[in-house]
């Protein structure tokens, strides 16, 4: 929608008054930039932003789609939109100003099509063609056309700014520029196409625009720009190597009392009953004693069982002589 007609803008014309002093009206800020200001400008608003497109007007153009994605690096804005499914027409495009996309509540005349008039109202005005001279908005540039396209244009952020900032000049059409001390700031504003086949029958109802058709200026698909935020949905794969943590573990080393049967063995044994023989004489009794070292089981935590056994021990007295008995243990 270049500029060719004397149709009312949808939103009004703001005059300011100036004062008559030897200061110039109406000095644009952005014009008056220091390259560390329009350096400034520029980082802030690089990045990618995207819209996906819906059909409007479903009874013309049910079956189109597509998408957008506008580029800022630097200097350099880049615009491309793919598009399917749409009428074969020539296909007006423009960023508005607005924060919305017409639906049926926009049909204010029930004729059951959202013309260009009636949809404005929630997509505001016009500001940026994209079309084949994307840094001059009124350089009059050409359109894409047919039911499937592609669209890709590059230029000067700079150069684009400050041609939307230049006075208008046709204010009677719907393509504004920006308000003063604004910059591009896609983000949140509205990508509306236009155009079906010129043969299509239309209600006498529906308007065009800018000297445009009714067919030629009929909303056919439209959304509201993103900023991608650069969030990536994929699969990792990676291997993650990590310190098993040694950690030390104290705690107290169970002083238990183990009680069990302490190795009670009974030791079974003839008490050395020896012979003696002698009269007067002394006489060696030599006794045998045999126990059986009692064993004894513990069972507890490093318990231990004591066997005690009692020697056997044996005395033999004789005659006047003296006898002695050894009595030998054997134990463990």
């Amino acid at each position: 929608m270049k500029k060719r007609s004397k149709l009312e803008k949808f939103t009004p014309f703001v005059v300011g008054a100036c004062m008559l002093t030897f200061i110039a009206c109406g000095n644009d800020d952005d014009d008056n930039d220091s390259p560390a200001q329009q350096q400034q400008t520029q980082q802030q608003q690089e990045g990618t932003y995207r819209v996906t497109l819906a059909p409007v007007n479903t009874n013309v153009a049910s079956g189109v789609t597509g998408t957008g994605t506008f580029t800022i690096s630097g200097d350099n804005i880049q615009a491309m939109m793919n598009v399917s499914g749409a009428p074969a027409a020539i296909h007006m495009q423009h960023v508005h100003l607005g924060t919305a996309c017409a639906t049926a509540a926009n049909d204010t005349n029930g004729d059951g099509f959202i013309d260009a008039v009636e949809a404005g109202t929630a997509t505001g005005n016009p500001f940026l063609p994209l079309d084949s001279d994307l840094v001059a908005q009124e350089a009059g540039g050409s359109y894409p056309s047919g039911a499937t396209y592609t669209y890709d244009q590059s230029t000067s952020l700079q150069a684009l700014q400050a041609d939307l900032h230049l006075p208008d000049t046709d204010p009677n059409d719907t393509l504004v520029k920006l308000p003063a001390n604004q910059d591009l700031n896609l983000e949140g504003k509205v990508v509306e196409i236009h155009g079906i086949p010129s043969s299509t029958t239309l209600p006498p109802t529906v308007a065009g625009v800018d000297g445009k058709s009714p067919q030629q200026s009929l909303p056919i698909a439209c959304g509201v720009i993103t900023r991608d935020n650069g969030t990536t949905t994929g699969t990792t794969t990676g291997t993650t190597t990590g310190t098993t943590g040694t950690g030390t573990t104290t705690g107290t080393t169970g002083t238990g009392t183990t009680t069990g049967t302490t190795g009670t063995g009974t030791t079974t044994g003839t008490t050395g009953t020896g012979t003696t023989t002698g009269t007067t004489g002394t006489g060696t009794t030599t006794g045998t004693t045999t126990g059986t070292t009692g064993t004894g089981t513990t069972t507890g935590t490093t318990g231990t069982g004591t066997t005690t056994g009692t020697m056997g021990a044996s005395t033999t007295t004789g005659g006047t002589g003296t006898g002695m008995t050894t009595g030998t243990t054997t134990g463990m």
